[in-house]
């Protein structure tokens, strides 16, 4: 969990906190309201190590290194349109989390040399769900609005009854839900480690504020790493200092230096805290977005070995459907769709007999729409609240998606 917090003191009535230079990062996979989180998080900590203590069991996994894809699902929850993250953010934040797994990020060029020959690829990538649990086409966002604040502290994100929102199937989705956490911004994001096991809250939470790179994200963590971050605890990576300071503490992989305890802002490098020098640009670090640079070796083999254990189901999951991809869909299925954008009325024209073919409406947050929609006919979509749509087409096993604009 990526935290920023006061060098001070928390009240545990209000939880508010003075605004300082420290930033720190916990996980764990509830809050507690009445207990000073810095607290109880530095304990969960401790009762969450994912406990592979031998880094040969690594070599052990029946692990090809062939490229793992995860399905992801994006639960946007808002409570007005200051805490919205556009689409193109969206995707951007998952598409810069990947080049951060397969070290093909920007900044790669940065890792001090005596590191780069353990800077790994880790042959691991994210994608925004295209199929739905229920096998529909999805944008692989889903939008709620709530009236609840900091809604992030509670157990209401993952619960759609009292003002969030279902997970989608842990077995077969990384569920991120991007809400408020605090309303100071403080809190960055938590994430449930892998022996948490598959349950309804399975996943990654993080502040609104630190997801993307839109108008509502917070600099100097803008650069999309707390997704990185927090998705390494999610694949069951520690902080590279161990679970608390000194150095006699590790994380257990190998080679990752011992290090003292977490670095914040962006320190000139060398570093040295254990008579070595310090890895503080790895992404399990604490430091801005712009100084972190890389996973190692031995974090890959840790984080494939959740793929292969605790989290091998999400390896088979269908929630990445090649086939079904939108515009390439549209070029090949014989239908096109126009005017889009659209004001009033959307039409379909097909290039041969599509006898049976269904259709309807969903918005792009995964709600059907109830609207008369008839194949061969004008889509009437005048009473719809402007956005971005997918008409959904069937015809015979085939599932066509078309994204339309509602001006």
């Amino acid at each position: 969990m990526r935290v920023q917090v006061n060098l001070a003191i928390l009240d545990p009535m209000t939880r508010k906190m003075n605004v300082a230079d420290l930033r720190l990062i916990v996980t764990l996979g509830l809050l507690i309201l009445q207990t000073p989180f810095i607290f109880v998080a530095a304990q969960r900590i401790c009762l969450s190590r994912p406990g592979v203590t031998d880094p040969e069991q690594y070599s052990r996994q029946l692990d090809d290194d062939s490229l793992i894809v995860i399905p992801v699902v994006v639960h946007l929850i808002y409570r007005d349109s200051s805490q919205l993250v556009a689409e193109e953010d969206i995707q951007w934040q998952i598409e810069q989390t990947t080049l951060d797994y397969r070290r093909l990020n920007t900044d790669r060029d940065l890792t001090p040399p005596i590191f780069s020959n353990v800077a790994a690829d880790t042959k691991i990538a994210f994608c925004l769900a295209n199929l739905d649990p229920q096998g529909l086409p999805t944008p692989g966002i889903t939008m709620t609005q709530t009236t609840l604040d900091e809604i992030g502290y509670s157990d209401a994100y993952y619960q759609s009854f009292l003002g969030g929102q279902d997970s989608w199937d842990p077995a077969a989705y990384l569920n991120i839900w991007v809400c408020e956490i605090s309303s100071a911004g403080d809190v960055s994001g938590f994430a449930t480690y892998p022996d948490e096991g598959l349950n309804e809250k399975d996943g990654v939470v993080i502040d609104y504020r630190y997801f993307g790179r839109g108008a509502q994200s917070v600099a100097p963590f803008n650069n999309g790493r707390t997704l990185t971050h927090e998705a390494g605890h999610w694949l069951g990576l520690e902080h590279i200092w161990g679970t608390e300071p000194g150095c006699d503490t590790d994380d257990g992989i190998p080679d990752t230096p011992l290090q003292l305890d977490r670095y914040r802002n962006c320190p000139g490098f060398p570093q040295v805290s254990c008579g070595t020098q310090d890895m503080f640009m790895n992404f399990m670090d604490l430091t801005d977005d712009g100084c972190m640079n890389l996973f190692t070796q031995g974090q890959k083999g840790r984080m494939r070995n959740t793929l292969f254990s605790q989290r091998a189901s999400i390896r088979f999951s269908s929630g990445c459907n090649s086939e079904v991809t939108g515009t390439n869909v549209q070029e090949t299925s014989g239908i096109r769709i126009y005017p889009n954008p659209v004001k009033d009325y959307l039409e379909l024209k097909y290039e041969s007999n599509l006898e049976g073919l269904h259709l309807e409406v969903r918005h792009i947050s995964g709600k059907k729409i109830d609207l008369e929609v008839n194949a061969g006919s004008k889509i009437d979509v005048s009473e719809l609240t402007p956005g971005i749509y997918i008409l959904i087409a069937r015809h015979r096993k085939n599932l066509y998606c078309f994204k339309f604009i509602k001006t």
